[in-house]
């Protein structure tokens, strides 16, 4: 990968991580603190029911979020890969959230494991 296509790959990068945040904040923030009635399912099917076009909206964007997040772990991939490739594949597992599960203890004297639900499972201890 040359100089200019690393650089396009970054901006690109740059631009889903803005649209992943403001995507991500509609979608996950604020319609749900919207529609969502803490401990009454009836109310918040209610005003799911009124407001059915911007639960769906939300739903949209949620997805919209979803695929420039999994872009972008594949430019991070890209971009990382000359680096190290074993860090980059650890690194698109956890950054697209595709089927990873870190389970850190809070005992300072149980080791650590970190388990990748994958084909490539690897665990990490202390």
């Amino acid at each position: 990968m040359d100089s200019d296509q690393a650089q396009r790959l970054a901006r690109v990068a740059g631009v889903l991580v803005v649209i992943s945040i403001l995507a991500g904040g509609f979608a996950e923030v604020f319609v749900p603190g919207k529609l969502l009635i803490p401990l009454d399912p009836a109310a918040t099917a209610r005003n799911m029911a009124d407001s059915a076009l911007l639960f769906r909206c939300s739903f949209a964007i949620y997805l919209v979020e979803a695929i420039c997040d999994v872009t972008l772990a594949l430019i991070l991939y890209l971009l990382l890969r000359p680096v190290s490739q074993s860090l980059t594949v650890l690194l698109r597992c956890g950054d697209s959230g595709l089927g990873h599960r870190c389970a850190p203890s809070h005992d300072a004297r149980a080791p650590r494991r970190v388990y990748l639900l994958r084909a490539d499972a690897v665990r990490i201890r202390r």
